[in-house]
């Protein structure tokens, strides 16, 4: 089975319990948002429009989710994936 967007974004939702693809900018949202927006970048080397179309968001969106990754002051421990 290859590896998608959307398997992905299915597995964020499961795993965090937060409907990623809502308009809603919730903090659990947003940061299940960053953790989809990463792993894709790690895992299916999709384009930056490609990963945003599969939750609703342009590609400057996944730009700001990337830049926000290494913000730790700004977001919670619960972005770590180690």
């Amino acid at each position: 089975m290859k590896l998608t967007t959307k398997i992905i974004a299915d597995k964020v939702i499961e795993i965090t319990e937060c409907d990623i693809r809502l308009n809603n900018r919730t903090r659990e949202v947003v940061e299940g948002r960053i953790i989809y927006a990463r792993l894709c970048k790690l895992l299916v080397k999709s384009t930056k429009k490609v990963i945003g179309r599969e939750i609703g968001k342009e590609h400057c969106s996944i730009i700001h989710y990337d830049n926000c990754w290494y913000d730790e002051d700004k977001y919670s421990s619960s972005l770590s994936l180690t």
